[in-house]
């Protein structure tokens, strides 16, 4: 008899010390973000994070709460959640829990009965297994509840995310406005020099030819066409050839007819005056 009162106390004792140090389900909060004690957001961190669904909440009636703990102090995760969601009478409602554990390293969704068809098992793996862990590892927790948050919201209406989302956190916008812009910038920078190079190639290739055409035509050479064909195809080469065949002097300018032709030249290619013609004069009445 003294043996089993004795185990009848042990039991009794034993179910008294695992209910005292097991994690206590918190009221009932009023207000979307809440951080029992975890100090991980900072206070505009939570306060941009209620406007946001505050404002998912108004337009689709969607309640969004997320809840951080510093530890499940033993319990089950799935049980301690679904708990939560009992016991907040929440299951049957238009409802979405968050849920962050920060020792154990876990996260988990619960969803209301009406909301399962939308925020399957598939999809929030997906957020809890690839879009948080990157942020969450990076110690960027305001940053990885924003990107759950955008994510689930624009599943449930895309429609909501812009309303929902009036200012990107600090963390957001540097993990992610740096890189897009960088990568704006570089795109940029790429299309200009593709758009820029080739046409100032052409540019120069038609000045070029336009200069051997007339210094050609100057210097009395016959087939500036040809001379002009050959550099347009060999470039660098082709002028460097057309600079050492070309007549050698100095070029002045026609008394005739005001064209450029070579000094040592006895008659000009453009108008074929000697030098020694004489220049017409117009004699007024």
């Amino acid at each position: 008899m003294n043996i089993r009162r004795s185990a009848i106390a042990f039991v009794a004792i034993a179910l008294l010390a695992s209910s005292a140090l097991a994690l206590d389900i918190p009221p009932k909060p009023t207000q979307w973000v809440n951080d029992y004690g975890t100090n991980t957001l900072s206070a505009a961190d939570i306060q941009q994070l209620n406007e946001k669904l505050e404002g998912f909440y108004k337009k689709t009636g969607v309640q969004f709460l997320i809840m951080i703990f510093p530890s499940l102090e033993g319990e089950d995760d799935l049980g301690y959640t679904n708990k939560v969601a009992n016991v907040w009478k929440v299951k049957d409602d238009k409802a979405l829990m968050f849920f962050v554990f920060l020792k154990e390293h876990k996260t988990r969704i619960q969803v209301g009965y009406s909301m399962e068809p939308i925020i399957t098992d598939a999809f929030s793996s997906d957020v809890l297994h690839r879009t948080v862990p990157p942020y969450f590892r990076a110690g960027d927790f305001a940053g990885g509840l924003n990107a759950a948050v955008d994510q689930i919201v624009g599943k449930i209406d895309p429609s909501a995310v812009a309303s929902a989302t009036p200012t990107v956190s600090r963390s957001v916008r540097s993990s992610r406005g740096d890189h897009q812009a960088a990568a704006t910038t570089g795109c940029a920078l790429l299309f200009g020099s593709l758009l820029i190079i080739p046409i100032a190639i052409v540019v120069l290739n038609i000045a070029l030819l336009v200069w051997v055409a007339r210094d050609s035509k100057a210097r009395g050479m016959d087939g500036s066409v040809l001379w002009m064909i050959l550099v347009m195809f060999t470039s660098i080469l082709g002028l460097i050839i057309y600079l050492l065949s070309r007549p050698q002097g100095n070029l002045v300018l026609c008394a005739h007819c005001a064209n450029k032709r070579l000094q040592a030249s006895a008659r000009c290619p453009h108008c074929a005056h000697s030098s020694l013609d004489p220049i017409p004069t117009t004699v007024l009445p």
